[in-house]
């Protein structure tokens, strides 16, 4: 199995090669085979990481003499398994969704697809802060080209602010990485963990990374690309970008903090971030409750999800006595993984059936839309199912990442931080069901918008959608596997006991 992890970035790589050259009838057929092929990978080293722990390897780059190491840690292997499947379903999306555009079009995005496939999985086993750098400004650039597939005005606009907030981001990240290697002499994740100390230069460092990396991951304040970039960009990369492309430099994030850098960090800086991603939860859904565009409210809410994943911050920079630590350090992991998971396959079912939506009425403006639901009933399923792992509704894998979140801060005694997340979820409820409410209206929008009958290929576009959101409930039954495997080199045992829904762990 040796050869599998380094496959997992060599593969898409090759793919996007081959997408340049193929002729163009076999465009689609050459995307989604590369992509399919990773989905057996990714199957075959959980277990094998399961089996025989995390290890190294390295990715050879042919006639360019450069070796990239990477390691197949538990969180690693979750990550970039969430993005296979994402990857995967977006792009059988994509085959549709794309067939009214210029052949130049649709070869420009499976070229770019399996670039950002390739660069999210060579983030998430990465083990070099350098070769992570790379993979970074692949996924950005990448992600760019995506933004504007479809050319116009507002696209363009929408790509541009996105690289403008990428490149001020990656600059930040890579001065915070020599100043790093200019101190410890070198950028391995591995060997920089015991070495790093409490001085100036390290605290600069991290500082400026972190930062370079919020603005990416678009924490409140820092989230002003996001929304047009997201809300303009074809569905199927609207799906991928707040699924998984967010979810990446967060994943970095969350290894710096939580595990290279624990050691060092103080209470100060958690706090600051605990506080905008507080901010985040609340202005996100009251922005999305206020917005007219069905894809705006998607993208606001994802500013408000973000701040889920970051209110658990504060737990990572604080001391606890010995008897609660562990305890704490457990469920604090378990919300962050669980809320990225659960909001990565919920986000991407809502931006997919919002796509289907729009593909076929040309508009996603809400009020005319009243009505839809008979024509569309399996989308509106869809979205509703995402919705609710969206508000944290058993079963859901948002109830069980917001259960372990209350737990954690109950157990170190910050009740404080609880409000937020309780008010995020009856904010997320209200800009949910007020959509909802207006698909299943009496209305006219069949009529005046042309449609009257259930248009034939629908089902292309809604199953991706719902077996997405099928599994964003699923996820709160599958908590035992998931935890299992992220405690294959995880610092700080996870020590499960039972979960939420019930079954030992």
């Amino acid at each position: 199995m040796n050869y599998l992890v380094p496959l997992l970035v060599a593969t898409p790589l090759v793919g996007a090669l081959a997408c340049l050259f193929v002729k163009y009838r076999f465009i689609h057929l050459c995307g989604l085979g590369f992509l399919l092929s990773l989905g057996p990978m990714a199957a075959l080293v959980w277990p094998d990481t399961l089996v025989s722990g995390a290890r190294q390897y390295e990715l050879g780059l042919g006639i360019i003499p450069l070796q990239i190491p990477l390691v197949n840690d538990g969180l690693g292997v979750l990550f970039t398994s969430l993005n296979v499947l994402i990857s995967l379903l977006a792009g059988a999306y994509a085959v549709y969704y794309f067939q009214p555009c210029k052949p130049r079009q649709i070869r420009r995005f499976w070229t770019l697809w399996l670039l950002v496939t390739a660069a999210n999985n060579g983030i998430y086993l990465g083990e070099n802060l350098f070769s992570i750098y790379l993979f970074i400004e692949m996924l950005g650039l990448s992600a760019v080209g995506l933004i504007s597939l479809s050319l116009t005005p507002q696209a363009i606009q929408s790509a541009l602010r996105y690289l403008i907030a990428g490149l001020i981001g990656s600059l930040s990240f890579l001065v915070g990485l020599a100043v790093l290697h200019w101190h410890y002499q070198t950028l391995s994740l591995i060997h920089l963990q015991p070495i790093v100390q409490s001085d100036p230069q390290t605290i600069a460092a991290v500082g400026l990374m972190s930062t370079g990396l919020l603005l990416k991951t678009a924490l409140f304040p820092l989230h002003f690309w996001l929304p047009e970039a997201h809300s303009q960009a074809p569905a199927p990369v609207s799906a991928f970008l707040s699924a998984v492309a967010i979810k990446t430099t967060f994943f970095l994030l969350l290894k710096l903090w939580s595990e290279t850098f624990s050691s060092i960090l103080n209470p100060n800086p958690g706090l600051i971030i605990g506080g905008l991603a507080s901010l985040a939860i609340v202005w996100g859904s009251l922005q999305a409750i206020q917005q007219d565009r069905l894809k705006l409210v998607i993208a606001y809410s994802t500013i408000a999800q973000v701040g889920y994943l970051f209110l658990v911050f504060p737990l990572f920079t604080q001391s606890f006595p010995i008897s609660q630590d562990l305890a704490i350090q457990a469920d604090a992991w378990r919300a962050c993984v669980y809320l990225a998971l659960s909001h990565a396959v919920a986000k991407s079912s809502m931006f997919m059936a919002a796509g289907a939506i729009t593909y076929f009425f040309k508009t996603d403006q809400i009020e005319r839309l009243s009505g839809i639901s008979k024509l569309f009933p399996l989308t509106m399923f869809s979205f509703a199912l995402a919705g609710a792992s969206l508000m944290g509704v058993p079963p859901s894998g948002g109830f069980v990442g917001k259960w372990y979140l209350l737990s954690a801060f109950i157990q170190s005694g910050q009740w404080l931080w609880i409000i937020p997340a309780v008010l995020g979820g009856l904010l997320s409820g209200i800009y949910v069901f007020r959509i909802l409410n207006t698909f299943f209206l009496k209305g006219s929008a069949k009529r005046e918008l042309g449609l009257n009958k259930k248009p034939p290929g629908v089902h292309v576009l809604e199953i991706p959608a719902f077996a997405l959101a099928v599994l964003s409930m699923l996820l709160g039954f599958r908590a035992a596997e998931i935890f299992q495997l992220l405690e294959v080199g995880l610092p700080v045992p996870l020590q499960l006991e039972s979960s939420p829904l019930g079954g030992s762990e």
